[in-house]
């Protein structure tokens, strides 16, 4: 599994992708290790 986010340089800045992106991204890596992950793993 891979997860990632994209856009348009010229409208997302190197900060906004370190500040608001990459915790975003790094709680729902959490959440799909602790259940989500695990229930798709079984099906």
């Amino acid at each position: 599994m891979a997860i990632n986010v994209g856009g348009p340089a010229s409208s997302l800045s190197k900060e906004f992708l370190l500040g608001e992106v990459k915790p975003r991204l790094l709680d729902i890596v959490a959440q799909l290790e602790e259940g989500g992950l695990a229930a798709c793993q079984r099906n």
